[in-house]
């Protein structure tokens, strides 16, 4: 599904011409960075072609309409691992930068193919279940519905051990947490954490894992689920 949402994305923004040339402020930007990013079609460009171009874009170089021009690439990298590190493929710096370009002004096919890639990798990463909470952190304010994700990462079949790990990452140690709104310090939407905080506050999440602790042989997950659900009984009383 991923590929077919990379070609959607492609195909969405194919009448974004490519920039004959780029304004760039020059005691930032050199000129080979210019002529190695306008050198090979969108699609051909790897994290090196793109270098810094993805931190800088819009503040020191190059316009909105050249972003959303070499957006689907950028997407394509992250969403495939293949960042490099570079800072300006962070999700949540491409994400802040498609904002500043304009994202909810672009055309609809644009704004649909931006919105079912990140559908598409919400399904990828669900089949990958331990990254869900840190993915929905990064990538929730392109989520039409955050709670609709936690509900499908809890109902995959390792979800106790998961969401007692998330409940010590992200909820305990945070004092009277059955009075927060969002995890203390969630980088996320308020709806994806609220989302969340209902999902370790829910009678149902604390039976499925006292049903888990009860069959479980691992003394791992054991640990882990008994530590959490007295953590529960601790701070409810």
């Amino acid at each position: 599904m991923i590929d077919a949402a990379v070609d959607d994305l492609y195909a969405a923004f194919a009448r974004r011409p490519a920039p004959k040339r780029m304004d760039a402020c020059p005691c930032c930007v050199r000129d080979d960075e210019v002529a190695r990013l306008l050198s090979k079609p969108v699609s051909e460009l790897c994290a090196y072609d793109l270098g810094r171009y993805p931190f800088k874009a819009m503040s020191t170089w190059g316009s909105e309409g050249d972003y959303a021009h070499f957006l689907p690439r950028i997407l394509e990298l992250v969403v495939r691992g293949e960042d490099a590190g570079l800072p300006g493929l962070a999700l949540e710096v491409v994400i802040r930068k498609m904002h500043d370009a304009g994202f909810e002004a672009w055309s609809e096919p644009e704004r649909s193919a931006v919105r079912g890639l990140f559908d598409a990798w919400a399904d990828d990463v669900l089949s990958r279940p331990g990254d869900a909470i840190f993915w929905l952190e990064e990538a929730s304010p392109m989520l039409a519905d955050p709670a609709a994700f936690v509900r499908r990462w809890a109902a995959h079949p390792g979800a106790p051990r998961d969401i007692a790990q998330a409940m010590s990452q992200r909820w305990f140690g945070q004092g009277d947490f059955w009075s927060l709104e969002v995890p203390a310090g969630w980088r996320g939407t308020p709806a994806s954490g609220a989302a969340l905080l209902a999902l370790f506050r829910a009678p149902e999440t604390q039976a499925a894992m006292e049903r888990a602790l009860s069959e479980s042989d691992d003394a791992a997950l054991t640990a882990e689920l008994a530590f959490a659900l007295e953590m529960v009984e601790l701070y409810r009383g």
